[in-house]
């Protein structure tokens, strides 16, 4: 025991060693020390050495926060499908049609199982039925309950949301307007590190997890925990009435800015680019968000009262409020500043917060003899004099239907209750109304436009040109594809300075290859073949444009790149297997298809083309099977479908290749080759 109390004491003795040498160093070029006292010591939790113990570790001492967290919106953020946990009404619900893709949705319990049902009806009759269950139920219910399913690991998302306020079951957010992408939309790690504790991930995927959290935690806003809980373990304790514990990060003494870092690492949800070598696991409470990532916001003519749902650290900083208290805090360091802790407490819900709570954060400063509000007594009673009624009120939001959140923009709003209902653009939920500005507008791009401003960082007010392109790429690949988008990263990324390395290049082959301009790349790639190395997905893009050029050895090379690089992104691996199979390599095209299959069971894309190889392979009942298994998956899967005809057409089954080239022309009427192969069925049946 002394030992391990000598070892902590020689970490404060040397951190006090380390501050009085910087402080020694800036007295001699700066002020007299009387007018600099030295910086607190950091929080020792934030060492790369120092792991995450989990919730329960916290909860053995914390046990009545722990408690009372596991109530609130973020403790309730993601858990197993179960009745308790879900928010959701089963009972008299309609199925939910999506007249696009002409889907119904159906969600029902069978014993402890949630389950969702898609089918399709011609007139009375099912023609297709397809039946998931649903594993983890994301959201708290406050607002929605969404629902994921996990295949060996692979987190994807299902095509049905409940919206709890509504108490209606919808389409999710995204997939309404012909954008239903039913059950492959992958959850990967930056959706996962904000709704969720921190996930063990598998390395070289995009969303394959190795174990997942059943809630966001403790350490989210305390850092991780292996040092704090060591030492209490020890009995080393400190006494907080006389100073803080630097083993863990405790918010309420950090400033302002850092404060808001750790509540915007996950309300500050817009555009999100990442630092060079950084992860969504690198942020710790206590550090400068930017430091990781940078998050850019976009910004629109009808602003201040159009917002999306996770931008509430960026509507507060809209404050007169905030703005007011930051420039107090310049002139007065012991000035009370504003930040989200002033009115939330997160080891409480909201829902069980009093309301006066609010309303007496508000009244720290605006007292009945300064800045007391000015509305008529009438008023003020028919709202219970509530502040938070009318300079915080109820919204809906431009990217989740069917909710209406608070607005933390604290202000005089003048937007009327209808209005602030209609704010939802449907088919824009991460996909906002968008256009063109902070790179050249042209006169077509603004008219078309005429809603957007353009895009701000609001984590640096100087982000680079490389943060610059990625922020435009990001938008046009996650939020609209619109070209303009793509020529404002084309603008910034001609500013990147050419000797800044293969960074470079690889963000011109990302642009052209979202342009489709695969000459392009090839281009950009051969100009450097002796020196070039890059990511992943660079590799896997160029393969894509040797592809597109008919070029299957070269693509080859690219594809087993990229999939040697990231191994459990498993369209690499269909790809690679697909060069593979144009290459007549067939045995080992067949052992990167049946590894998909291995991961994934419900890849329809690898049911197709294991059995397109075993058509080539002579073995055409293998072949039958997965085609009809990729069909199963997907009903108007154009290639299965394809070859489905195809595979019946030349077994002489005229009857059942007539069936499915009907299929391919009900669902792809403008490819008049279809219709070339219907008649000559026809002409093949009427010869028997």
């Amino acid at each position: 025991m002394r030992n391990k109390c000598k070892e902590f004491k020689t970490i404060l003795q040397s951190l006090h060693i380390s501050f009085c040498f910087l402080f020694l160093i800036f007295f001699s070029c700066s002020k007299p020390p009387t007018e600099t006292p030295p910086p607190p010591p950091p929080f020792l939790n934030l060492a790369d050495s120092v792991t995450y113990v989990g919730a329960k570790e916290c909860a053995t001492c914390h046990t009545d926060k722990f408690n009372s967290f596991l109530h609130t919106g973020m403790g309730q953020s993601f858990d197993v499908a179960t009745q308790q946990k879900s928010s959701a009404n089963f009972e008299n619900q309609s199925p939910v049609y999506d007249k696009y893709s002409d889907f119904y949705y159906e969600p029902f319990w069978k014993n402890d199982s949630l389950r969702i049902l898609e089918f399709r009806l011609i007139g009375k009759d099912t023609v297709h039925k397809r039946m998931e269950t649903i594993d983890y139920i994301i959201g708290s219910g406050q607002h929605t309950n969404s629902h994921i399913i996990n295949t060996n690991g692979y987190l994807t998302q299902a095509p049905l949301t409940f919206y709890t306020q509504r108490k209606i079951w919808d389409l999710p957010p995204g997939f309404e307007n012909g954008n239903n992408s039913r059950f492959s939309r992958q959850i990967g790690l930056e959706c996962m590190t904000c709704h969720n504790g921190y996930p063990e991930f598998q390395q070289g995927s995009v969303n394959k997890f190795t174990l997942i959290k059943n809630g966001i935690d403790c350490e989210r806003c305390h850092g991780p925990g292996s040092l704090h809980v060591g030492l209490k373990r020890q009995g080393i304790h400190v006494d907080l009435e006389k100073e803080h514990d630097y083993s863990i990060v405790n918010p309420i003494h950090l400033s302002v800015d850092r404060q808001m870092d750790i509540c915007q690492r996950c309300h500050l949800q817009g555009n999100t680019v990442l630092k060079p070598d950084k992860t969504f696991f690198d942020f710790k409470p206590g550090r400068m968000l930017s430091e990781v990532m940078d998050v850019f916001m976009p910004r629109y003519k009808d602003e201040p009262d159009h917002f999306i749902m996770a931008s509430h650290a960026d509507r507060l900083r809209m404050s007169k409020c905030f703005i007011e208290s930051m420039k107090k805090r310049e002139t007065d360091s012991t000035a009370m500043s504003l930040t989200c802790l002033n009115c939330h407490n997160p080891h409480l819900s909201v829902t069980l917060t009093p309301q006066k709570s609010f309303n007496s954060a508000c009244q720290k400063c605006h007292t009945v003899t300064s800045g007391f509000c000015t509305e008529t007594p009438e008023k003020r009673n028919s709202s219970n004099n509530d502040c938070v009624t009318c300079h915080m009120p109820q919204s809906g939001t431009r990217d989740i239907p069917h909710v209406m959140t608070t607005d933390h923009r604290i202000g005089i709003h003048t937007i009327d209750e209808d209005e602030k209902k209609k704010k939802y653009v449907p088919g824009e939920s991460e996909m906002w109304k968008s256009g063109n500005s902070i790179g050249p507008t042209t006169e077509s791009t603004s008219t078309k436009l005429k809603e957007f401003i353009g895009l701000v960082c609001l984590t640096d007010k100087n982000p680079s040109y490389t943060t610059l392109t990625k922020g435009w790429i990001n938008y046009f690949e996650k939020f609209n594809p619109n070209p303009a988008f793509l020529d404002s990263a084309l603008y910034y990324h001609t500013k990147i300075k050419p000797d800044t390395g293969l960074e470079r290049k690889e963000l011109a082959i990302h642009i052209y290859f979202l342009k489709e301009d695969y000459k392009k790349i090839i281009n950009i790639y051969e100009s450097l073949e002796n020196n070039f190395s890059a990511d992943a997905w660079t590799y896997y893009r160029i393969g894509e444009s040797y592809s597109s050029n008919q070029n299957s050895e070269k693509a080859e090379y690219f594809y087993k790149t990229a999939t040697l690089k990231e191994p459990f992104i498993l369209e690499f691996r269909n790809k690679y297997g697909s060069a593979l199979m144009a290459n007549n390599k067939t045995d080992m095209a067949k052992k990167e298809f049946e590894f998909i299959l291995k991961e994934n069971p419900k890849s329809e894309q690898a049911c197709n083309n294991l059995g397109f190889l075993f058509v080539q392979m002579n073995e055409l009942k293998k072949a039958e099977k997965l085609f009809f298994k990729a069909l199963e998956l997907n009903p108007d899967y154009e290639l299965a479908l394809a070859n489905t005809a195809s595979l019946f057409l030349n077994g002489k089954n005229y009857h059942l290749a007539e069936k499915y080239t009907d299929k391919l022309i009900k669902q792809f009427p403008g490819n008049a080759k279809y219709q070339w192969l219907r008649e000559q069925i026809s002409k093949k049946s009427s010869k028997r």
